[in-house]
């Protein structure tokens, strides 16, 4: 599995809540691909919320209240989408509810 399937897999488990609930998710990662100024960013923080990411960079404050996920020795892409990814070979249940995103783990 790819590491942006994991990070999709990450952000549909534990932040789908969050996200609904409009509240804050932060994500942590050793680098950041910056993409408008197309360099390598280190200690990466994405803030999200609702279904939109507000700020992206390097050692931002993270919000009271946020959820935050420490991604590691990851890399982030904020705002890439891998389009042809296959999340999973069953086709019979919802992906986006928490109990079809343990199947998956």
């Amino acid at each position: 599995m790819k590491i942006t399937s994991r990070i999709c897999l990450i952000l549909l488990c534990f932040g789908v809540s969050a996200l609904a609930a409009d509240q804050s998710v932060v994500l942590k990662a050793a680098r950041m691909f910056d993409g408008k100024s197309n360099a390598l960013v280190q200690n990466a923080v994405v803030i999200v919320q609702g279904d939109k990411i507000v700020d992206a960079g390097s050692n931002l404050p993270i919000p009271s209240g946020a959820q935050v996920v420490d991604l590691g020795d990851a890399t982030l892409s904020p705002g890439f989408m891998d389009a042809h990814t296959h999340l999973t070979a069953d086709f019979s249940g919802n992906i986006t509810t928490s109990a079809d995103c343990k199947k998956l783990i």
